[in-house]
């Protein structure tokens, strides 16, 4: 019995049918305490060229199935312990949150840290950003508390 496989799309990550590898991994080094896109200050890995750390937009070269990862510290004092990070497609559609929640003093010593992940279909040119909407988020330039990293998973091959 002869066995057919749909080859529209990868089906190994990093099989020879990607066309074009993408994958970055950035960080922060200082506060962000002003609502809006969240901007990082270190590039560590940027293959692909996707993701613009002075804008702080994901741009996808290629339709696909992507993964993104972020991690972070929320500030001890700020909005009564709260911080709040959204992860947006194309400036306005929120596909995920992420919520910090804790202490309020500084005498409790502790920064609560937290994160959000998603794996997501993207078209060709559609965007990514996190957003800051309330709080601010904790970093410094000795220990890079914020991570954000995002890749190809699976690249869309139809022609």
């Amino acid at each position: 019995m002869s066995v057919k496989f749909f080859t529209g799309f990868q089906t190994d990550i990093g099989h020879e049918k990607v066309t074009h590898s993408v994958y970055f991994y950035v960080q922060k080094n200082s506060f962000t305490t002003v609502p809006g896109v969240i901007t990082f200050e270190v590039a560590r890995l940027n293959i692909g060229n996707a993701m613009n750390i002075k804008t702080g937009i994901f741009t996808a070269p290629k339709s696909g199935i992507y993964f993104f990862l972020f991690s972070g510290l929320k500030e001890i004092n700020s909005n009564g312990g709260r911080l709040e990070i959204r992860l947006q497609i194309n400036g306005s559609f929120n596909v995920a949150l992420a919520w910090f929640s804790g202490a309020t003093t500084s005498t409790s010593g502790i920064n609560f840290g937290g994160g959000l992940h998603s794996t997501l279909h993207l078209n060709a040119g559609d965007t990514v950003a996190l957003v800051l909407k309330l709080g601010v988020l904790y970093d410094n330039p000795w220990d890079y508390y914020s991570h954000f990293s995002g890749w190809l998973l699976e690249e869309d091959l139809t022609f």
